[in-house]
């Protein structure tokens, strides 16, 4: 079974359209030494705490579920957003030299995983959702890996255009949609970025609201920029907000409208929880980390790993998702669908570009933004 899940994943990485791999300078390598292992100590440390819906819960959850089929086990580390923390955490984890693989993500671990992996090149290491810069030496020991989230925001965006415009339910007569972030950091204005260009690939004159609550567990805030949102003519809202979009649940709720988180199964949560917001939840957005880097460990286990690499994956990899959840199914109207269908196609195929955030200057932002709408709140 294990053989055979690591045979999948690399047929799903041969055929998903992925960028080329980027080693660098870097001496690229597999684990052949590992290979035949039938269990891995693994160390996930994270740069906030496990709890608050991040991509690291989703990843967490599935690492512990490899655990329990492997026979491995799975120690973690939480830094609660003290970077004084992060290098420490893991020169420490190094240091024991009791795991066969360190998992951490982001882009504030970046810096504190190159002195790692420089100390301990024997150690192993996989960080997500942010880019090394592999032309530096000493990162032979790490792979890497990234989703495009403004791909998967742009589905959103294309989903929420064409709800706005439909005799769905609680959709309303004003072409608006609506943003809510947590931060204006590069990864949440990434998100926005592809979250306009869908709503403008379907028409350019819908109107998109945005907010940045400068919080991610902040519901209260969440859902009084929701709530303007609303106010304002949105009549569907995209949470990228980690617990705080909660919040933004809760206003679809009172405003009866359509809200739809990130990184986790809303939907899910709040019904696990008996909340009644759960039912204006029209779906998630989530990047799949957890299904790629489960796969990523089993092929470690075969030997078959690479190392100094990195890989960003876009929407034809099957790891970008939104969800069908039984909202989603219900709510949406099929002739929405079927549209949604096609533009998910042509994005899977490569003949959709989104525009992204990284790389692009301050100015740059600001420009898109002005291509919006209007900052809301």
């Amino acid at each position: 079974m294990k053989k055979l899940l690591a045979v999948m994943v690399v047929l799903v990485m041969v055929f998903s359209g992925c960028s080329p791999k980027k080693t660098g300078g870097q001496e690229k390598g597999t684990d052949g030494h590992l290979g035949g292992k039938d269990k891995l100590s693994i160390m996930f440390v994270t740069n906030g705490v496990f709890g608050n819906l991040r991509i690291d819960d989703y990843v967490l959850d599935s690492i512990k579920e490899f655990c329990e089929e492997t026979g491995s086990t799975v120690n973690t580390y939480e830094c609660g957003d003290d970077t004084s923390k992060y290098e420490p955490a893991l020169m420490e984890a190094c240091a024991t030299g009791s795991y066969d693989l360190i998992v951490t993500g982001h882009n504030a671990l970046k810096e504190p995983v190159e002195a790692a992996a420089a100390q301990y090149p024997d150690q192993h290491f996989i960080i997500f959702d942010t880019e090394m810069d592999f032309s530096k030496e000493g990162l032979g020991n790490v792979a890497n890996f990234q989703l495009a989230e403004n791909e998967v925001s742009f589905l959103v965006g294309a989903l929420g255009a064409l709800m706005t415009q439909s005799d769905a339910q609680y959709a309303n007569e004003a072409k608006t949609i609506g943003f809510v972030g947590g931060g204006e950091n590069t990864a949440v204005v990434n998100f926005l970025f592809g979250f306009i260009d869908g709503a403008h690939y379907v028409d350019p004159e819908v109107e998109v609201l945005y907010s940045f609550i400068g919080d991610w567990s902040d519901t209260a805030k969440a859902s009084e920029l929701a709530n303007f949102q609303f106010q304002q003519g949105s009549d569907f809202v995209y949470a990228v907000a980690a617990s705080a979009g909660f919040g933004c649940c809760e206003s679809a709720m009172n405003n009866q409208r359509y809200a739809v988180g990130c990184d986790y199964d809303f939907q899910a949560n709040l019904e696990a929880s008996n909340q009644p917001s759960a039912d204006w939840v029209l779906t998630s957005a989530v990047k799949a980390f957890n299904k790629l880097l489960v796969g990523e460990m089993y092929k470690m286990m075969e030997g078959t790993c690479e190392w100094g690499t990195y890989q960003k994956l876009g929407a034809a990899s099957g790891y970008l998702e939104v969800l069908e959840t039984d909202n989603f199914k219900e709510m949406v109207p099929e002739d929405v669908y079927a549209k949604y269908c096609e533009i998910k196609e042509k994005l899977e195929a490569g003949e959709i570009e989104v525009s992204t955030a990284y790389g692009a200057t301050q100015e740059e932002w600001h420009a898109k933004y002005a291509t919006a709408g209007g900052k809301a709140g």
